[in-house]
């Protein structure tokens, strides 16, 4: 599923988790490994090999985000949509910091 991040479109995995209670997560998650954006375990290894040959932070992270929805998963999606693009431009950055020390 394209997913926009930071101005690029980016795959995401999504999914939805129902708790015993009744309540229901839509969910969406990237990896990020130096600076690259993947849904693909062994495509952010490649990443991360390539940042070791090439001497370059390997730092990594996986991004989760998560909200409850009733019946309507489309507007949980457009919740997560907004959400990543007003926060993750800060998260975004603390990343880059991260990987720059």
């Amino acid at each position: 599923m394209p997913f926009r991040v930071n101005d690029q479109s980016i795959d995401v995995w999504q999914g939805r988790l129902r708790a015993n209670h009744g309540q229901n997560l839509q969910v969406v998650y990237w990896h990020w490994l130096g600076g690259q954006y993947s849904i693909n375990p062994y495509l952010s290894k490649v990443y991360e090999a390539k940042a070791k040959l090439l001497g370059l932070p390997r730092d990594g992270a996986v991004i989760l985000l998560a909200t409850e929805f009733d019946d309507n998963t489309g507007l949980a999606l457009a919740s997560l949509q907004q959400f990543a693009e007003d926060v993750l431009p800060l998260v975004q950055q603390q990343l880059d910091a991260v990987a720059a020390d």
